[in-house]
């Protein structure tokens, strides 16, 4: 997991997959809370597919009074044709259950990027921002945070393409799908 302040927002780029991610993910909130001077109560999970780990971690913020706000572009659309599936369909249940209109799930073909679902700025004021560890989470998490450019949008849906695509976008796009490209794993 990395983490790192995008325009003064802590974000923190995971996935959880694991108890242990729900405990870095819980960990990491907590320290941007203890590391403000002011009371701020959003959190914002972007491009973060449903697990039953998440479903665990945002229950346990929302219960410490955090305002969880989710929105992610993996839905899964009538029935799961996997197990896979079939978590993230129950876990996107529950979190809409558990969230109310805080929880937008929608699916890639409505919208190609998850920075779609945010306005600029629209989190500038929020706690933390826990982002996929891909191009299209930092892109999301960026326009939240309030920083764009006018081809963000487009570039994001081509940076969590194919491939062959990532490099067709904007020169700052081409910029970031090559540097992604020469970083090692992690994760």
């Amino acid at each position: 997991m990395i983490s790192f302040k995008i325009n003064e927002v802590p974000v923190l780029f995971a996935q959880a997959f694991s108890h242990s991610d729900t405990e870095e993910i819980l960990a990491f909130v907590n320290e941007a809370n203890s590391n403000s001077s002011i009371y701020k109560e959003k959190i914002l999970f972007i491009d973060t597919p449903a697990t039953p780990w998440l479903v665990d971690v945002i229950q346990k913020l929302h219960e410490e009074g955090y305002r969880v706000i989710f929105r992610d572009h993996h839905g899964v659309r009538g029935k799961p044709g996997n197990v896979r599936d079939e978590q993230k369909q129950k876990a996107s249940d529950k979190l809409r259950s558990l969230l109310g209109d805080d929880c937008l799930i929608t699916f890639r073909d409505l919208h190609p990027a998850c920075s779609s679902l945010v306005d600029v700025g629209e989190f500038s004021d929020a706690l933390a921002i826990v982002a996929d560890p891909d191009a299209d989470g930092l892109t999301a998490a960026m326009k939240a945070s309030g920083i764009f450019y006018p081809e963000l949008d487009e570039d994001a849906a081509l940076l969590d393409s194919e491939p062959s695509l990532q490099i067709e976008g904007s020169y700052l796009s081409q910029l970031l799908a090559k540097g992604i490209a020469t970083l090692p794993p992690y994760d």
